[in-house]
């Protein structure tokens, strides 16, 4: 077991139990941020495999199928930029940016608060931990939203535009 600190004689076991219980919560917010920035990712890189067949297949009609997939992927590319812009801070972003209305800047405030205190956590912890749920809520939303709607409907374009993942090379013969 886990002793409390003695310094801090007025510290209950209620109060540290408080305090680690929200800052599971914490956790939990920030396993569902990962999820969401992982689903983005592995969306973008299926996304760019056809985009790369499709620009393959694609020829001078503009309305062929192959033309209309690629061009549609790169919005979706597009849109995944975003949506993940307004979940963190980019991988390899320089300069300073505001990250005021990022999802990962309301989860740091948060975890801030809550893990900042030795003993019971602060009424400010719980509004933040709060506004992180809300603004996650949010953001995830958004994220769903894409992978039901906009995604869905690319899958079906892929399936009905004749492409393949494998190619079907034609037999080699010998000259």
């Amino acid at each position: 077991k886990v002793l409390k600190d003695p310094r801090f004689s007025d510290v209950t076991d209620a109060d540290m139990q408080a305090r680690y219980d929200l800052e599971h919560q914490a956790v939990a917010l920030y396993a569902t941020l990962t999820k969401a920035v992982h689903a983005l990712h592995d969306s973008k890189k299926d996304i760019e495999v056809i985009k790369s067949m499709a620009d393959k297949a694609a020829g001078d009609d503009e309305e062929s199928a192959a033309n209309k997939l690629a061009k549609s992927a790169g919005e979706l590319i597009k849109k995944i930029g975003d949506l993940d812009k307004n979940l963190r801070s980019l991988p390899k972003t320089t300069g300073i940016v505001d990250e005021s209305y990022k999802v990962t800047s309301h989860l740091f405030m948060a975890w801030g608060y809550v893990g900042g205190r030795y003993g019971k956590p602060t009424p400010t912890a719980e509004i933040y931990l709060e506004k992180a749920k809300i603004e996650l809520d949010k953001g995830v939303g958004k994220v769903n939203e894409f992978i039901e709607k906009d995604l869905a409907e690319f899958k079906t374009a892929f399936e009905n535009s004749g492409l393949s993942l494998l190619s079907s090379p034609k037999p080699i013969a010998l000259n």
